[in-house]
């Protein structure tokens, strides 16, 4: 082990050893993957992967003025836990955080003073100490993947015989377990809650169409928390949802 770390350090090979920079050779990549929820103007640069949505160490995130963003965490191992991000740039200036680290919470802020460290996995920036927040992130574990395939798995046994259809199978919205995809979508929610530090009821109203995608998405009773509910929308908006057989309409409180 402690050879092959040093080759991450030195080019090694019969006869020659050429020292190298840090991870010049063998970069810690796919630690992050940027979701589909985030703000127009958000862009991934330095990373080492050639995936452009997943960001390894010494990856920037440059997030807009008032924009948003979503990453989750790549387990290192299957089976291993896997972590959500929430990034809120309050401010009318664009902001850039770096991956730091392999490991949790990854990111911290550059150029930004009066930046809190991450505690109860929040980070919050300010301009000064009585400002409101420029910067907020948040993490919070997903839903295990045992409830996703739980969740595969009833829905292959509604649709039997369809699996093997070339196109997507459909489901008549009153066979397939709602609840179940509730459950994940509301671990996406929660996180907006712990980011905004919110603990009103939230109603909202979507409507899933037959691809499964997200349309007519709504606010019906916010509680005055309109970050949060936009946090909450745009979560909705990304959300994949099972391919129905008919256009379904759905309101719910989280």
């Amino acid at each position: 082990m402690l050879n092959k770390r040093l080759c991450y350090w030195f080019l090694c090979a019969p006869g020659l050893l050429l020292a190298l920079p840090p991870y010049s050779l063998a970069e810690e990549c796919g630690l992050l993957r940027m979701q589909l929820s985030r703000s127009p103007g958000t862009d991934i640069t330095a990373s080492h992967c050639a995936d452009k949505t997943e960001l390894s160490i010494d990856s920037q995130v440059q997030m807009s003025a008032g924009g948003r963003f979503w990453l989750e965490s790549l387990p290192s191992v299957p089976g291993g836990v896997e972590f959500q991000i929430i990034c809120q740039n309050n401010s009318s200036k664009a902001i850039t955080l770096k991956v730091t680290q392999a490991f949790l919470p990854w990111l911290q802020p550059q150029q930004l003073e009066n930046c809190s460290t991450w505690l109860d996995n929040r980070l919050i920036c300010a301009t000064n100490e009585n400002s409101n927040k420029n910067l907020v992130c948040a993490i919070a574990p997903k839903k295990s993947q045992p409830l996703a395939a739980a969740m595969e798995r009833k829905n292959a046994i509604t649709m039997r015989g369809l699996d093997s259809h070339p196109n997507k199978p459909k489901a008549d919205p009153e066979s397939v377990q709602m609840d179940d995809w509730l459950v994940l979508l509301k671990s996406e929610i929660d996180l907006c809650r712990i980011a905004f530090q919110s603990e009103q009821t939230l109603t909202l109203s979507w409507k899933i169409n037959t691809s499964g995608q997200v349309s007519e998405t709504s606010i019906k009773e916010s509680g005055g928390n309109t970050k949060f509910a936009d946090c909450a929308l745009d979560a909705i908006k990304s959300f994949e949802f099972p391919a129905l057989n008919k256009d379904t309409q759905i309101t719910f409180s989280f």
